[in-house]
Parts: structure tokens; sequence; C-alpha cells
């Protein structure tokens, strides 16, 4: 509490949720193992405010292979069963995959894909890294995405230097615009059909 702190009270609106969100997860696999698999398995149940609808019944299971932690080499397997409308939504996702032999890793490749069986919908995208020199990373990054109003392709290409060890400089193109930045794997959607230029610097402290 800080000085001056005056509690107000709120009421619940009409798209307002209450329910019941419960995810349990345990490995498949012994500590000493070279390649690490868990499991999850998630159940979602939903009311509306009223508690008079149900609005959200669905459970889900992913499988998570650790393959390199230290690298961040990962996979993914999973799927969500909507009992509301029947449908089973599939996911797999692949991180920093090296190409080459065990002493080249210029090239590290991540992928994630989604796919509704109900709607026919998909969504993917791809991106591939290349060390080319020592401080110097172009990375590509393409997308597909059929969920969208906007349009049905995306791609990004970007080249980055290390002038430092803590600055960056970048120049960058992307087509249509996507709601992550390049490499990043948390919100996977397009969302505009701008093309953008950018380039700048970047200073980590």
């Amino acid at each position: 509490m800080q000085p001056g702190f005056v509690p107000t009270g709120n009421t619940y609106e009409a798209d307002d949720l209450s329910g019941v969100d419960v995810t349990v997860g345990f490995p498949l696999t012994d500590e000493d193992d070279d390649t690490q698999i868990d499991v999850e398995v998630g159940w979602n149940y939903e009311m509306d405010a009223a508690l008079a609808t149900n609005v959200t019944h669905d459970i889900g299971a992913d499988l998570v292979f650790t393959i390199d932690a230290d690298a961040g080499e990962e996979a993914m397997i999973g799927a969500d069963y909507n009992f509301l409308t029947g449908g089973i939504d599939v996911e797999v996702e692949y991180l920093n995959l090296p190409l080459g032999d065990e002493e080249d890793t210029e090239f590290i490749l991540s992928a994630h894909a989604e796919y509704a069986m109900l709607t026919g919908d998909y969504m993917g995208v791809a991106t591939l890294v290349y060390d080319f020199e020592e401080d110097m990373t172009l990375l590509l990054e393409a997308r597909v995405d059929t969920y969208s109003t906007f349009a049905l392709l995306s791609g990004e290409v970007k080249l980055e230097y290390a002038v430092a060890e803590n600055t960056d400089i970048y120049v960058g193109f992307e087509y249509n615009d996507w709601d992550d930045d390049i490499n990043d794997w948390d919100e996977y959607a397009i969302i505009g059909t701008d093309s953008i230029v950018t380039a700048g610097v970047d200073v980590t402290f």
C-alpha cells in the first residue's frame, strides 16, 4: 500500500469470463538422456459473466523436445480439441536447427506452423539465420497466413553488423506487416499490407 491509495470497486462486464485453466507437465525421459522430452496437458473451461453460457471448453497436449539446451535447439508438437466446435488445432515448431555438420553452425533454421482442421486455415513462418562474417548476420524470413484478412504472404530480410560488443547497426526490408519482429516467436499473424524499409542502431547496456 502507498500513501494516498484509495481502493475502487468494479463490476463484471458482459464479456468478462470466469472459469478454470489447468496445465500439468512432467518429463518422459531421464535427466541424463541426450534429448529431453516433456509433456504438458491442459484443460480450459470458461463461462460468461452471468455463468449461463459456456464460452470456452478445450483440452490440449504438447510434447516438447530439448535437443541442445545450450544452443536453444528444441522442438514442439501440440494439439488442442475444442468441445464447443469439434475442431482440432495442430501446432509444430522447431527452433535453432543447425544446417551442416557439427563444426558448421553458420546456417540456423527455425520454423513454426499451425493448422485448424475444422476450417482448413493454416499459418507458418520459417527463418534462416546466416553468419557469413564474424560480426555480420543475415536473416531471411518467409510467412504464410490464411487466417489473415490482409494478405496471404509476408516476408522480411535484415542485415545486422556488430560494430562493438554492445552496438549493432542494421538495415532491413519487410513485405506486408507481420505481428512480431523477425526471428521472434511470440505472435503469428499478417496485420497489414505495408512494405517497410528500416535502418538503425541498437545499443544495449
